[in-house]
């Protein structure tokens, strides 16, 4: 059976934008991985209510964005009824938020800022706590995929981290940049 997948906000985001027609190659890469992962009946998929969330502000920022004209509310309705449809029907596992997971992400995101002068930000040690969260329950590697650059850096300064999540940007060549 395929690794499962854990789909940041970021992720989510890009789909999203691919579906409203942008036609830059992240979004186009990013939108069509996600998109060929939901299509997907054999692959376990999981996102979290952080995700939710932050994917919700995104497209509302999107929506304001009087330059993007075909990312109008008919894009927005119709973007947030798909993504809750995949939850409806179960394409789509959201995490709960556990207990104490703002404190614990405070900590990782201190820690790499006092021991090692890197920022990272805390909604992605949040979101990077719940994929290896999810990773322990199911006793398997779960790959993220985000186009955030910090987590990678932050799977440097943490390698334990590494154990259950392995990072993907689908629009960063294999190895690349």
């Amino acid at each position: 059976m395929p690794r499962p997948y854990y789909l940041d906000a970021s992720a989510i985001t890009r789909w999203a934008e691919w579906r409203g027609g942008a036609t830059d190659t992240r979004n186009s890469t990013v939108g069509e991985h996600v998109q060929r992962l939901i299509d997907d009946k054999d692959v376990r998929i999981a996102t979290s209510e952080l995700s939710i969330a932050e994917f919700h502000s995104n497209i509302c920022g999107i929506l304001n964005d009087q330059a993007r004209k075909s990312h109008d509310e008919a894009w927005f309705d119709t973007t947030f009824r798909m993504l809750m449809r995949w939850i409806a029907d179960g394409r789509l596992l959201v995490i709960k938020v556990p207990p104490k997971l703002a404190e614990l992400a405070m900590v990782y995101a201190e820690r790499a800022t006092r021991e090692f002068g890197k920022r990272f930000k805390l909604r992605d040690a949040m979101h990077l706590y719940q994929a290896c969260d999810w990773s322990r329950s199911l006793g398997e590697q779960v790959e993220l995929i985000s186009t955030d650059d910090d987590f990678e850096q932050f799977l440097k300064l943490f390698p334990e981290f590494g154990i259950h999540v392995v990072v993907v940007d689908p629009a960063k060549p294999p190895n690349g940049p």
